[in-house]
């Protein structure tokens, strides 16, 4: 028979996955009088296949099988093995044609052909005739610019070989993956491709516009039983796009940063300030006006919740619970407000390089670039805990990758595991180009009281070359947190008091007056 076939051993996945689920070949005999012998054969390979079996024992080998070409020996060689006269032997390692004719033949003959087509059509010397289909395995890609790195793409084609394919296309903001993940008509798009990069503030809107299913199975494979329960809380999700235990898995992590805060230790000492090692001491008077901000309401409200002892993701009732209103809010962010010079998310860095402000508030990724260029530069991550952020693999809602184009491509679960294994901290060791998922400490999203429950590191977490860019002591990344998305009352309650701390002070406790007595 003529034979294009690649046997996959999941060597990233679940042993227990069965050949079909990975094969590359369709083999469908028109001959109904040959299937007996073929089936007798196939129970042989299965045996051969178990995890108990030859290549059970390698489960994380890639048994690879080789392509017949139309040559005359080759053809009446297989025609041999399938035929009558070979039943008594058994297929083996020896004999990779009978593995691949038995295992596809019995096991894929029932399964339709799909949208593959008929390479050829081959007649046997009995007169039968045999038709021989080919699907390959590939992966498509579509990633943020800059965040997987080269070694990892050199390293994952080297270990699919010459028997799958796979494409990585890459894009420079995450706004223009998410906007692309509603347009699968477009061959090229996000929203055509097998997995996607996505930021973990993007994964609960796009679960709720439809734009992202389920990683199919994820919860059995070895690389979610890896994760810690922090990461696996994260990307858990209800069909709202909320945090739910009950919910499916929407997303894999690769890479993790934080918010950190740069300053110029030399201008900030010399002047009679204080050095920065937690969110509080960016209030120092001689701070006023001389601090800048990247251009996230998000993150202006959840340093000001800082201030006053609570989460990022505190809520309005845990605030009410711990007697804060809008008003005393407001005021946390008027104080704040008063420090900044500068919000924005490309002048801020600027502004610190210049010597306008002498505090910036941004990304870790951003900022450790600052920190390396001057010696007075000190680059920190808050005492207190900060907010964290995620890249994340996530499989668009128009996936086709898969068997009979539905679904992303079998070869996922093994790119999802290359991610996270161990070995792959070395391409990712620290904030500088963020950071591996191992590397971040375990420690509970949210708390009942929107407070701390870690307790605060002693030390400020500077970063530095010494460190790999990671602060001494992990504590103050235990007291950090992701940003969850909000629930209608705290998202009003929010608003109001970034309403009112852009007004002077009496005319907010004016205004505020008629919304207490209604």
């Amino acid at each position: 028979v003529y034979v294009f076939y690649q046997l996959w051993s999941c060597w990233l996945n679940d042993p227990r996955v069965s050949v079909a689920t990975m094969h590359t070949t369709h083999l469908h005999c028109h001959s109904y009088s040959r299937h007996p012998n073929v089936c007798n054969r196939a129970r042989s390979s299965h045996a051969l296949c178990s995890p108990s079996g030859r290549l059970g024992q390698r489960q994380r080998a890639i048994a690879q099988h080789d392509e017949y070409g139309p040559s005359t020996s080759s053809a009446s060689s297989s025609s041999t093995s399938a035929g009558t006269g070979a039943a008594k032997h058994e297929p083996c390692m020896a004999s990779r044609r009978g593995v691949a004719a038995a295992t596809a033949a019995a096991m894929l003959s029932a399964i339709p052909a799909g949208p593959a087509q008929a390479l050829k059509t081959v007649t046997l010397k009995d007169g039968s005739s045999v038709e021989v289909y080919e699907h390959g395995m590939s992966l498509s890609i579509v990633g943020l610019r800059g965040s997987v790195p080269a070694q990892w793409i050199l390293d994952y084609k080297s270990a699919l070989g010459r028997y799958a394919g796979f494409a990585l296309g890459q894009r420079p903001h995450l706004n223009d993956i998410y906007k692309e993940l509603a347009k699968p008509g477009d061959r090229n798009s996000a929203g055509a491709a097998d997995v996607a990069t996505l930021g973990d503030a993007w994964l609960g809107p796009a679960i709720k516009e439809g734009l992202l299913q389920p990683i199919p199975k994820a919860r059995t494979q070895r690389w979610w039983r890896g994760m810690s329960p922090r990461w696996q809380a994260l990307v858990t999700r209800d069909a709202q796009g909320n945090p739910s235990p009950d919910g499916e898995v929407y997303g894999a992590p690769y890479r993790w940063g934080c918010t950190v805060v740069a300053y110029r230790r030399d201008r900030l000492e010399s002047r009679g300030g204080r050095q920065i090692s937690d969110w509080s001491d960016l209030l120092q008077p001689k701070l006023e006006g001389r601090v800048a901000m990247t251009d996230s309401s998000r993150e202006f409200m959840g340093i000001a919740l800082k201030t006053l002892g609570f989460g990022f993701n505190a809520t309005a009732r845990q605030l009410a619970a711990g007697g804060v209103g809008v008003q005393e809010l407001a005021g946390a962010l008027r104080a704040l407000r008063k420090q900044v010079k500068l919000f924005s998310a490309r002048d801020h860095v600027r502004a610190l390089s210049a010597g306008d402000v002498w505090a910036v508030v941004g990304w870790s990724q951003e900022l450790t670039l600052v920190g390396e260029r001057s010696n007075a530069m000190e680059v920190i991550v808050p005492r207190s805990g900060t907010s964290l952020f995620a890249d994340l693999w996530a499989v668009p809602a128009h996936a086709h990758g898969g068997h009979l184009q539905r679904g992303p491509s079998p070869l996922l679960p093994s790119w999802l595991e290359f991610g996270l294994a161990p070995a792959r901290v070395a391409s990712l060791p620290g904030l500088k180009t963020g950071a591996s998922p191992i590397l971040l400490p375990d420690a509970p999203l949210t708390t009942p009281t929107g407070r701390a429950t870690a307790a605060p590191s002693m030390q400020p977490g500077v970063l530095n070359h010494d460190g790999g860019y990671m602060p001494a002591d992990p504590a103050c990344l235990r007291a950090s947190e992701f940003l969850l998305p909000l629930d209608a009352d705290t998202v009003a309650l929010y608003r109001e008091a970034l309403e009112l701390s852009s007004q002077p002070a009496a005319a907010a406790a004016a205004a505020a007056q008629p919304a207490a007595a209604k």
